[in-house]
């Protein structure tokens, strides 16, 4: 899978840990992060399932340091962190 995919990936989830929380406004992290597992068994490739994880869970602490920021805001911040998500699955 080429590193652009993986990052559409990664960004579909933080999209949809969004858009659950929306539909969802009490539910806690633990179970916004199954709801992202649950999502990323349908993709074949490992690395891209963890970097969905990752991303999502970047998008999670963001938005508890800063719950007044935008969806978009949100995006933004996860956007410019994805190239160290992808350096640190690396490791």
């Amino acid at each position: 899978m080429s590193h652009v995919d993986k990052q559409v990936h990664m960004m579909s989830a933080v999209t949809e840990v969004l858009k659950f929380r929306k539909g969802n406004p009490k539910v806690d992290n633990e179970k916004m992060m199954q709801h992202i597992s649950n999502m990323a068994k349908n993709i074949r490739n490992q690395q891209t399932k963890i970097g969905m994880v990752a991303a999502a869970s970047k998008a999670l602490s963001i938005i508890e340091i800063e719950p007044n920021l935008t969806d978009k805001e949100v995006m933004k911040k996860v956007m410019n962190e994805l190239p160290n998500i992808l350096d640190n699955m690396k490791e």
